[in-house]
């Protein structure tokens, strides 16, 4: 129900939406981006309405950052064209994707943790699709969970459904007492989501302050 209102104000007022969206300099900033929203623009089809809506809910999450973080795109960018591009290829195809708008706002604050220089390229294009495969439920439980980088190894239910994503491994037993027990623990690739995403909102809100 969270998601109804953007999703069916995006499938009546595509166009206004569009508008928006090529308005924003930190969407023009990202390679491939930009030139995803003007092919956008008269959209009919049903899928590219739900496309422009996913698209919204990113730039939701980025439209109040002030102009620390337009630069520091423009300078990532700069640095690496190419490899800008494939980070904006990704950011792409993983918003298509997506089936839930809520994980938007998690693609949206690690980007800006990549756009920081707190990322490399592949390991943003990793951590986000990592994101695309996890359940919404899930992550949003690992990410609140801030103890799961000291608590080590764990039996908890979520743990166990974020393994197909990489985000967690199996650890067996050690023990006398835990020998035949099956146990989960916080990947590399899980460290990296969860320091990023912390960076990236505590940058966000810097940033809308200065």
């Amino acid at each position: 129900m969270k998601d109804r209102p953007i999703i069916e104000a995006t499938l009546e007022n595509v166009e206004a939406l569009i508008d928006i969206l090529l308005d924003n300099d930190i969407l023009k900033g990202i390679p491939v981006v930009g030139t995803a929203i003007k092919c956008l623009k008269g959209a009919e089809d049903i899928r590219d309405r739900l496309f422009a809506a996913k698209l919204s809910s990113f730039l939701k999450s980025l439209e109040n950052v002030g102009p620390e973080l337009k630069e520091k795109i423009r300078q990532r960018v700069a640095e690496d064209p190419d490899q800008s591009r494939k980070v904006g290829e990704t950011i792409l195809l993983v918003i298509d994707r997506l089936a839930d708008l809520e994980k938007s706002d998690i693609i949206a604050k690690i980007f800006i943790a990549y756009a920081f220089g707190y990322l490399k390229p592949n390991d943003f294009q990793r951590i986000v699709q990592a994101v695309d495969q996890a359940f919404i439920a899930d992550l949003k439980l690992f990410l609140a969970s801030h103890n799961l980088l000291k608590k080590g190894l764990s039996q908890e239910v979520f743990l166990q459904a974020l393994y197909p994503s990489g985000l967690t491994e199996i650890v067996g037993g050690k023990t006398f007492d835990t020998a035949g027990e099956i146990y989960f623990k916080v990947s590399k690739l899980g460290n990296q989501l969860i320091n990023a995403f912390n960076h990236g909102n505590k940058l966000s809100q810097q940033d809308r302050c200065t």
